[in-house]
């Protein structure tokens, strides 16, 4: 649980889960949405094809504020990369776009519409 103040400046609780859990995904197009599990998600997604754009997974629809999915691309060489999409009608600031072989970006949902990302190694 985590209490945070909306724009009007009242305080709001939310429940969020907690833990870590790891899971392993096959992208696609559109490829799998991720499941709302836990509070700080990791994702070993596989490309299934050696198109970034055919190597896609969307975050999780049902996420609170606050959760966090770490995507790691567990490809056997630098490409393909895999595409990481915002549910729809949400949106992803910072560094979006693919995650390489080796590398991960992780996703923290900043508020009911927008998700921030970091790239990290």
């Amino acid at each position: 649980m985590a209490t945070v103040q909306d724009p009007t400046g009242s305080p709001v609780v939310h429940y969020n889960k907690s833990g870590t859990a790891v899971i392993e995904v096959a992208t696609g197009n559109p490829g799998p949405t991720l499941p709302h599990v836990c509070g700080y998600l990791v994702v070993l997604a596989e490309p299934t094809s050696g198109s970034e754009s055919s190597n896609r997974v969307t975050l999780p629809v049902d996420a609170d504020v606050g959760d966090v999915v770490e995507v790691h691309c567990t490809a056997s060489s630098p490409w393909p990369a895999v595409s990481v999409r915002a549910p729809a009608g949400e949106s992803i600031l910072g560094t979006g776009g693919g995650t390489l072989y080796g590398f991960a970006r992780i996703y923290r949902k900043l508020s009911d519409t927008v998700w921030g990302a970091t790239a990290a190694t």
